[in-house]
């Protein structure tokens, strides 16, 4: 299952609760995907957008070529060109063998 959310000037992104959205990766059956597309032309979100890819960059691993994409939960950021991924590990021995990058 897959959810896509996509932000513009039109529909901009709103701030929210980090933790939230961790709480709602968290529920979902493994191999999900959350892609969320963000066009931001005034650059207004890009600070706020610094500040998730961080706290992300703590809680969950980027995504490389080894992940096993049906396994993990997994959140994909498009921002104009950029493509930014994590997952989810699956379970604790994920996390101990896994190096966050």
């Amino acid at each position: 299952m897959s959810l896509f959310m996509s932000f513009n000037e039109n529909i901009p992104l709103q701030p929210f609760e980090f933790d939230d959205l961790m709480t709602f990766l968290k529920t979902q059956r493994q191999g999900f995907d959350l892609s969320l597309s963000i066009w931001d032309f005034h650059k207004k979100c890009k600070p706020y957008l610094s500040y998730l890819k961080q706290y992300l960059d703590q809680k969950l691993f980027q995504i490389d070529d080894t992940v096993n994409k049906t396994k993990h939960t997994r959140i994909v950021i498009y921002y104009e060109s950029e493509i930014f991924s994590w997952y989810l590990p699956s379970n604790d021995n994920d996390i101990s063998q896994q190096q966050r990058i």
